[in-house]
């Protein structure tokens, strides 16, 4: 086998361990996100249960994270570094190594990217839950917008 060869799939297999690290990184993000958000908006959606994901998941639909919030795409860039600083050495062993291959070294911003693409697809995802769609559904967000 060659070192390449041999490089690609220790890479490859890190990525396996990697998909569950993120997606848990991802998860506590959106914890905290509606730990700490919920009600800064001073809306009154908060009243009808949503949480702030899933308000953010229902405006991403049809605005920019700028749009949004002011600074929300800096925040959630932040609250990455912290998960990421907080792992364990065996965890930051396997984000580093699922993205090394190309020339041969780690890039550990790459992977802070792909964590940061995870959590807009959980994002996007979670607009798709039932909880989501019966607030889209029982209330018209086009004449009454978040």
């Amino acid at each position: 086998m060659e070192a390449k060869d041999f490089i690609y799939e220790f890479e490859a297999n890190c990525d396996k361990f990697a998909v569950d690290i993120k997606r848990r990184m991802c998860k506590r993000i959106l914890k905290t996100l509606n730990k700490t958000m919920t009600g800064e908006e001073g809306d009154d959606y908060d009243a009808l249960g949503m949480s702030y994901v899933d308000k953010l998941s229902i405006k991403m639909q049809s605005l920019s994270l700028e749009e949004i919030s002011c600074g929300l795409r800096d925040c959630f860039c932040e609250m990455i570094d912290a998960e990421y600083n907080a792992l364990s050495p065996q965890e930051r062993h396997f984000l580093n190594y699922s993205k090394c291959s190309e020339d041969n070294d780690c890039d550990i911003e790459g992977v802070k990217r792909d964590i940061l693409s995870e959590l807009y697809r959980m994002i996007n995802d979670h607009y798709m839950t039932n909880k989501v769609q019966n607030y889209v559904d029982k209330y018209d967000w086009v004449s009454n917008p978040l």
